[in-house]
């Protein structure tokens, strides 16, 4: 998750939020998480947790990409509704 702007809620760059500054990584921007080893086996370890309570194969996550930026509206990733 990035810093979103406090105005209007959108994200202002690729700068990490707080919360994702805990992991005890030196990463600060998406770019770099994304490449990060330690970020990596994080999300990893997430995944392999929560495969576990999967209904079925067709049901867990194979494979991810941590992406340079937040999906919203305005920018076209997601729908109004």
């Amino acid at each position: 998750k990035t810093e979103p702007n406090p105005t209007h809620g959108q994200p202002t760059g690729n700068k990490l939020a707080a919360e994702a500054l805990t992991i005890g990584s030196d990463a600060t921007t998406t770019e770099e998480a994304a490449s990060d080893p330690t970020w990596l086996a994080y999300v990893e370890a997430g995944l392999e947790e929560a495969n576990k309570s999967a209904v079925s194969n067709a049901a867990k996550v194979r494979k991810f990409v941590i992406l340079p930026r937040d999906f919203t509206v305005p920018t076209g990733e997601l729908g109004p509704t």
